[in-house]
């Protein structure tokens, strides 16, 4: 409790903030986001840390804002006063503000052919700009389900953590669940077209309920699946889309998942099974991501 604990979060690939970051995967920033932090959060941390002047405290968070490309600093965070909002995955493909009609949409996921966590299922090193790269290219594939929303009449602003909540039933009796938060950026803008990663994540459903007591699914049984990813500050402009896909594999970021209970690692080759997978939507089961929208 009387501890000093100040929390920097930059859009950089690893160690990147110790160099230049003007840009990540093609996106630019707008301005060198390492330079800042070195200049207006590490020097100074130091100045007063280590040569003890008198410089004032870092604050609790320093945050860089994707989408609106700029540096806020917090006294807390996740910031106070967040309005809880929900954006509804309805089974026609659409993202909504209401809870849709029932309905489901349906994959097919085969361990033997896992989905790629790139587009590039070749290349032999992970590249440091995954987390912003473009993931339209999964949208169109058959083991991934995506949902997209009308274009933005006016901008938001999310913070703190996301909040995935699915409904979903599977022919076997445990599954993966990937997802991702993008920003669809509109016609005549840099990235014209462009699914941008936000943040994306991933839930091994024998988990879903406790890290320490796995449980398996019961077949064609509605089942819930929710967590929180990672925290973000991301602001989704005027014009643009929110856009959600859904898949049960990232290979090989992930192990695959035989779509079995069982002890995956050591699984025989026979144990790893096609499962036919559902995302429900609407009624009692409404699929949806929950942000806290920031008002201010």
């Amino acid at each position: 409790p009387k501890g000093n604990n100040f929390l920097v979060m930059g859009p950089w690939s690893h160690g990147q903030w110790a160099g230049s970051a003007p840009s990540l995967g093609g996106m630019a920033w707008g301005s060198d986001t390492a330079k800042y932090y070195q200049e207006q959060v590490e020097f100074p941390f130091f100045e007063r840390y280590l040569n003890g002047k008198l410089v004032a405290a870092p604050a609790e968070a320093t945050i860089f804002e994707t989408g609106g490309n700029r540096w806020r600093r917090f006294p807390v965070w996740p910031p106070t006063g967040l309005k809880p909002v929900s954006y509804y995955l309805a089974a026609d493909g659409a993202v909504t503000g209401t809870n849709p009609v029932a309905g489901k949409k349906s994959y097919r996921y085969d361990p033997a052919a896992p989905t790629p966590y790139i587009n590039e299922p070749n290349s032999r090193n992970r590249p440091g700009d995954i987390l912003i790269r473009d993931e339209k290219w999964a949208g169109s594939r058959a083991d991934v389900v995506s949902y997209r929303g009308e274009p933005i009449a006016n901008g938001f602003t999310v913070a703190g953590p996301v909040t995935v909540d699915l409904w979903a039933t599977t022919t076997g009796t445990d599954a993966d669940f990937v997802v991702k938060v993008l920003d669809e950026w509109p016609a005549g803008s840099p990235y014209a077209g462009q699914q941008r990663c936000v943040r994306s994540d991933v839930m091994r459903a024998k988990f879903r309920n406790s890290l320490s007591k796995p449980e398996p699914i019961k077949p064609g049984v509605p089942t819930r699946v929710r967590f929180k990813m990672n925290d973000v500050l991301h602001t989704f402009q005027p014009g643009h889309r929110l856009v959600v896909q859904v898949q049960s594999a990232w290979f090989p970021l992930v192990d695959r998942n035989p779509n079995q209970f069982l002890d995956i690692y050591h699984a025989k080759d026979s144990e790893f099974i096609p499962a036919t997978i559902s995302i429900l939507s609407g009624g009692t089961h409404p699929s949806r991501i929950e942000f806290g929208k920031l008002e201010k």
